[in-house]
């Protein structure tokens, strides 16, 4: 019988593979049904293509249907079949664990059985009683190929074992009740009845299959302490995790050093430009994952045919993976995975951008040219480079103040300092539900530049205060400190102080930061507001808001026009909340301070005749 038609390098079964394989992929969004009728008639190579893009459900009803299942299964690469199985759930992915390879065994036992650093035997037992439902001859090949220490640590989880005296009397000494033996030498004691039956297979399998390997897993479960069999289990993991593109911590972590501009040109000069090939299919379930609009797919697409692309994709589910483990997310679960492969093609487009503006031909060249891994490092270097403008500004903008550091810059300002100063700088969205900062990462360029014109409004404000106002933060502090205003300082904002000076320059010609008296706002309110016509509505005078807009960019420096919009509307923002606040209180009856939050107002009581 002729064996079925391989594919002889890794892009025979990828989305450039002919017109059939492109009608294929559409059939499988568009019309699941056709393509589940016309699967089994498809040349290998192209069957192969068609799962690498189809998701877990609709995978394993393609490779039920397909005479080649047994060669199509070992082809897939270990992190796709390992989330093909969790998308559809262990117990009802049985037809695609029975056609696993030891290598994609390992690959799911490494992920599942450990948490951490520590093993997780009651995992391990569930995999090994689905490894069994599979067949016995499953079982003894992936309990010859497991490491003994694995099993010696499952057996130490769920028993003990001891050993034949030779001194005892054979005849004499019972067979001690509930215990297991296959040999006579050795002899294993569950600790609880029900392990038992779970149990005797895995060691009776062992026995037969591999005598040599029985005696070592026993003779060790006997002797050697938990702790050392676990380090030398760990360090077998993590060696074969790291060959897979899932890194220990501290090289995972490499992503996020700095990069410069200089340098990433220096290591792209120094890639060599006859890479050997990608011998092994790689992984598309990031391009799968890749939102459709994203500019980084757009690039990739522009690359169907080149002979980097397989190279390109091994190493985004490579940053992915590494980024899953620099963020502490969970390797066992799909969707910390596609949360990751985002902050990877977001990090990767900011990149890119940098480099190419949106020039897809020219972005495309980088990607052939460049390791991702450099890549990615450059992106995030873009966001460290604002993250530090930031950090500068921030004592510019805020004090202490009790536990925390208070920032006197308003919405969109602080939030988007608070971003910046994550540990991973993060872009400001805006406000959310329940009116919380939403944060993300960045996006694009779009994103930065959006960032960077608020971090200069900022510091054009910050001088501003400090240059004209003499309204330094500490300053700030002091003042409202002085006026009795302490339970109220965690709620003023530069809006406040430059509102308040701002009613100084009405009242009196001069521009200064000091809380007002309920008597001068009283005064403000008689002659700042001014009446509608045909009506007894009062409004704002627009004179206010123009002089303080004028005012206030003359002396904001040269920032750029997008900061200074950003400072105009911060200036109208403020001038429309006092409107609001105040259009509707009668200017005959003095002010209550505590419902008006957009001046600094001292605090005096007032009397029922009063109010």
């Amino acid at each position: 019988m002729m064996e079925p038609e391989k594919p002889k390098t890794p892009d025979a079964g990828t989305a450039s593979s002919g017109q059939t394989l492109h009608e294929m992929l559409r059939w499988v969004e568009e019309e699941p049904g056709r393509i589940l009728e016309a699967f089994p008639g498809l040349p290998f190579a192209e069957q192969l293509g068609v799962l690498l893009l189809t998701p877990g459900q609709l995978r394993q009803d393609l490779l039920l249907s397909s005479p080649l299942a047994g060669e199509l299964v070992p082809m897939l690469p270990e992190q796709e079949v390992y989330l093909t199985l969790k998308e559809i759930g262990f117990e009802d992915a049985l037809p695609i664990l029975s056609l696993m390879t030891r290598e994609q065994l390992h690959y799911v036992n490494d992920l599942e059985a450990w948490h951490k650093e520590r093993f997780e035997a009651a995992t391990f037992l569930k995999l090994i009683k689905m490894i069994h439902q599979c067949g016995e001859d499953k079982l003894a090949d992936w309990l010859d190929a497991a490491d003994p220490e694995i099993l010696v640590l499952f057996l130490k989880e769920h028993g003990s074992v001891t050993k034949f005296d030779v001194t005892a009397d054979p005849v004499e000494t019972p067979v001690p009740h509930g215990s297991i033996t296959y040999d006579g030498f050795y002899r294993y004691y569950p600790t609880r009845p029900e392990f038992a039956p779970l149990i005797d297979p895995i060691l009776r399998i062992l026995k037969t299959s591999n005598p040599e390997q029985y005696g070592m897993v026993m003779e060790s479960t006997y002797r050697d302490l938990p702790s050392e069999i676990e380090e030398e289990a760990l360090r077998f993991r993590s060696e074969r995790l790291s060959e897979k593109g899932m890194p220990g911590f501290e090289e995972a972590c490499e992503i996020y050093r700095p990069l410069t501009d200089e340098k990433f040109i220096e290591y792209t000069a120094e890639a060599p430009s006859n890479r050997e090939p990608c011998t092994e299919i790689p992984a598309l379930y990031p391009i799968r994952w890749l939102p459709a609009d994203s500019f980084l797919r757009e690039v990739l697409a522009a690359l169907a045919d080149h002979p980097e692309t397989d190279r390109i994709r091994t190493e985004l589910a490579s940053l992915g993976n590494k980024v899953l483990i620099a963020e502490g997310m969970d390797v066992t679960s799909g969707e910390p995975l596609k949360g990751a492969l985002k902050k990877v093609a977001d990090t990767l487009t900011l990149a890119l951008e940098h480099l190419a503006g949106k020039n897809v031909q020219e972005a495309a060249s980088w990607l052939t040219r460049a390791w991702l891994h450099h890549l990615f490092r450059l992106g995030m270097s873009q966001t460290r480079k604002l993250a530090e403008r930031a950090r500068r500004v921030r004592d510019r903008a805020g004090f202490p103040w009790i536990d925390r550091f208070h920032l006197l810059a308003d919405s969109p300002l602080d939030d988007t300092l608070r971003g910046l100063l994550k540990p991973r700088p993060l872009f400001y969205e805006g406000p959310g539900k329940e009116g919380l900062a939403e944060f993300r990462d960045f996006a694009g360029m779009e994103d930065l530049r959006l960032s960077e014109a608020r971090v200069s409004a900022t510091e054009a404000i910050a001088d501003l205060f400090s240059a004209h106002l003499h309204a330094s933060p500490e300053r700030i502090k002091q003042v409202c400190l002085e006026a009795g205003l302490g339970d109220q300082l965690d709620r003023v904002g530069w809006s406040q102080v430059l509102q308040t000076a701002w009613v100084h320059q009405t009242l009196t010609g001069q521009p200064e930061f000091r809380p007002l008296t309920p008597a001068e706002a009283q005064q403000f309110l008689r002659e700042a507001f001014v009446g509608v016509s045909g009506t007894s509505a009062r409004k704002l005078d627009p004179q206010f808001t123009h002089t303080l807009l004028l005012w206030t960019l003359d002396r904001a420096g040269s920032p750029g026009e997008a900061p200074k919009e950003i400072i105009r509307e911060w200036i109208q923002s403020g001038t429309t909340r006092i409107e609001e606040e105040l259009e509707g209180l009668d200017p005959e009856k003095p002010i209550d301070s505590r419902f008006v939050k957009c001046l600094c107002i001292r605090g005096e009581t007032l009397t029922e005749g009063q109010r």
